[in-house]
């Protein structure tokens, strides 16, 4: 909230977009579709005068986030699939060029598969999270890739045990502890939300 009020108060469409796209998120990640939906809709109103690379792809992740949450709703409308399925890949699209995003944008392609029941795809984007992640640098998106594989690697209806040589309870340490070094307490406290059940 500080910041989209620092933003308009120096009429820095930039920044002001940015708060907006990291605010919907923020929002996704607290369960919050609407607000996080709210938080969308004023980034999209300044993308049209931003077409660069990073700002599309920042405003797809975002998108991937709602998307995402919605998909987990029981019977969710063939549409809501193939809109996230589109978005996912126009974030890939994007990424390409802004290359500092490639490891989420493969790891939410990936998420989208496992709850759409596609295991082999998403094993197909964590494979190239993690050299995306390893490759370009960003620890934060690589320990959540990890997070991330170990709970699908974990899961009952899987069938796969191990990707890139790591089974589920290795991907979820692996995880746990790049979590404490970096000092994630959200990801931490979702660490062991998971670890309880």
């Amino acid at each position: 909230e500080e910041s989209v009020n620092l933003a308009l108060k120096t009429n820095n469409a930039l920044n002001l977009f940015m708060a907006y796209c990291f605010r919907s998120m923020a929002f996704s990640l607290r369960q919050e579709p609407e607000e996080a939906k709210a938080s969308l809709i004023e980034a999209e109103k300044l993308t049209k005068d931003l077409k660069i690379p990073l700002v599309l792809t920042q405003y797809l992740i975002a998108r991937s986030y709602i998307e995402i949450e919605a998909i987990k709703i029981p019977r969710s409308v063939k549409s809501n699939i193939e809109t996230l399925l589109r978005t996912t890949g126009d974030l890939i699209k994007y990424a390409q060029k802004a290359r500092a995003n490639l490891t989420e944008a493969y790891r939410l392609r990936a998420v989208a598969y496992w709850i759409l029941d596609k295991p082999s795809s998403a094993v197909k984007y964590f494979r190239r999270s993690t050299e995306a992640g390893i490759g370009y640098g960003g620890n934060l998106e690589l320990s959540r890739t990890y997070f991330e594989i170990g709970k699908f690697l974990r899961d009952p209806k899987n069938r796969r045990d191990r990707i890139n040589g790591m089974n589920g309870t290795e991907c979820l340490l692996k995880a746990k502890t790049m979590f404490e070094e970096m000092n994630l307490q959200w990801d931490l406290a979702e660490y062991e939300k998971y670890a309880g059940k």
